[in-house]
């Protein structure tokens, strides 16, 4: 459709919904941003400033609430209704929610909380299946070459003034799978099933 714009027709209402909540998609490690119109859009005058990530909060205080984690990670976008709280305390040492993330702002690095006991804490937020973005402004719509700030200051600029890097990438969790640990001094016996060998724990990635 011109700069950049590609129209794609769906005969399904399902298929629609199944791309929709597949993001985010990339062409060449490069972020593609979807919008759904209808029939007759104005085309030329959309904007492409949205789009759904996998957000992980580590570092998080133990016994943080469901509420307060979801308050936490509203810094980085809208928190998406559709799944459930379950989904969001499987996995290991982090908590994942689904964010609807403004592409036209710096990607949240995290926040500072204040505990209960009045100390001040930082949590960090990582994002799954990030693609290219630049280092220093921390944007989707560019690299670090084409960033303003390295065009305006490229001279002097050096890479550990850098805000953003590669550690915003978080591995996404295989939450299906399992892992055995076995514990010495007992094993399994199929007399008695009381003396179980195995816990089954949540693999950590």
């Amino acid at each position: 459709m011109g700069n950049h714009r590609v129209l794609f027709i769906f005969m399904d209402r399902a298929d629609v919904e199944h791309v929709i909540q597949g993001e985010p998609w990339s062409f060449d490690k490069h972020l593609v941003v979807l919008k759904e119109v209808e029939k007759h859009a104005d085309i030329k005058n959309l904007v492409f400033d949205y789009t759904s990530m996998w957000v992980q909060i580590h570092d998080v205080p133990i016994g943080l609430t469901w509420k307060a984690a979801k308050d936490i990670i509203s810094v980085a976008g809208t928190v998406e209704e559709s799944a459930q709280e379950d989904e969001r305390f499987e996995g290991s040492n982090f908590l994942r929610f689904k964010v609807t993330v403004d592409v036209s702002n710096p990607l949240c690095r995290g926040r500072k909380i204040i505990l209960r006991n009045g100390k001040e804490s930082w949590v960090s937020f990582r994002y799954e299946r990030l693609l290219n973005f630049c280092y220093w402004c921390g944007k989707l719509t560019h690299m670090d070459r084409e960033c303003p700030i390295w065009t305006k200051r490229k001279d002097d600029l050096l890479e550990t003034e850098q805000q953003f890097g590669p550690w915003l990438r978080a591995t996404t969790p295989n939450l299906a799978r399992k892992t055995v640990v076995r514990v010495a001094g007992f094993e399994e016996s199929e007399n008695d099933v009381d003396s179980q060998s195995s816990v089954k724990t949540s693999e950590e990635e």
